[in-house]
């Protein structure tokens, strides 16, 4: 159990029972293994179980690396200036 702890592929929690007791639940964090064999290889694809927090934190990180290097306000305003501002007129 713990090396599944490890690799993230079990999550551990304690709890308290109504006499005080402590003790631990296991929860898998796993969706989905699927094994394929085929013409003497193999191909693993798991799927992991994510957070509704994980899965916001995923979506923000890869929407922030497909962005320009500049931000961008509320209003949708980009605030990059790295290019020419110069008046070529």
């Amino acid at each position: 159990m713990n090396e599944l702890a490890e690799y993230d592929l079990l999550t551990e929690q304690q709890e308290i029972d109504e006499d005080g007791h402590h003790f631990k639940t296991f929860e898998t964090t796993l969706k989905r293994v699927v094994f394929e064999i085929d013409d003497g290889g193999y191909n693993i694809d798991i799927q992991m179980r994510q957070s509704l927090v994980d899965q916001f934190e995923s979506f923000w990180s890869e929407f922030e690396q497909s962005q320009p290097s500049g931000t961008i306000d509320l209003e949708g305003n980009a605030t990059d200036r790295s290019f020419d501002e110069t008046n070529h007129g």
